[in-house]
């Protein structure tokens, strides 16, 4: 959790997601971080009836507090620092191709419903070319199933990527949209997948599977 000048930004990674969520709040000291449990905040959640929650990091003892009505919900801060997960995300920068970076605009349906064919341990291979996204589904080096969805591919170009399928869903499950935007960067600056989920404020990249 990190105070800028009028919001707060959560931050959360694993081995296989990156997330980032600004929320609008009134900051007294910019600048001032603290690394808390997920279980933590999701438990604080559960028990938030009112909008409004007051957040303040102690400057004597490794904890948070966060007050809400007549209760004062305090958790542990852990030791060390959060790494700059911001760094892993893809710019959004679609359609400007000079940089290399490029984006897939496609039905968001059309995407769940191909990714809903894959089994736990199973991988997906993204492939793009003028005009269509290929889901591939494997199982180890063996192709299992292949769906072509018509889709806006900018700039035009092919490109392979490999993601566990069930992170992909979880995202696109998580939006409204009819369509959604998938971006990233050329191979040679970083393979994180970024999904546009139509709130400025919210970022979520997921991590590459190596395939040969």
């Amino acid at each position: 959790v990190q105070a800028k000048e009028n919001s707060l930004t959560f931050g959360a990674a694993n081995n296989y997601v990156v997330c980032g969520m600004d929320v609008e709040a009134i900051v007294e000291n910019t600048g001032v971080n603290a690394v808390v449990s997920a279980t933590s905040l999701k438990l604080l959640a559960s028990l938030v009836e009112d909008d409004t929650v007051t957040y303040r990091v102690s400057d004597k003892a490794p904890q948070v507090a966060f007050t809400f009505g007549n209760y004062t919900f305090i958790a542990r801060a852990i030791d060390g620092m959060f790494p700059n997960y911001e760094q892993i995300f893809p710019a959004f920068s679609a359609w400007d191709g000079e940089i290399g970076s490029y984006a897939v605009i496609v039905d968001r349906k059309g995407l769940l419903k191909a990714l809903k064919l894959s089994r736990k341990d199973d991988i997906v291979r993204l492939v793009t070319g003028p005009g269509t996204l290929a889901v591939e589904i494997r199982d180890g080096g063996s192709a299992l199933f292949v769906k072509s969805i018509p889709a806006t591919v900018v700039p035009v170009r092919d490109e392979v990527s490999a993601f566990n399928p069930s992170l992909l869903a979880l995202a696109l499950n998580s939006i409204s949209a009819s369509t959604v935007t998938l971006f990233r960067n050329s191979p040679d600056v970083n393979h994180v997948l970024g999904i546009d989920t139509g709130d400025p404020h919210f970022r979520y990249a997921v991590m590459p599977v190596k395939v040969s």
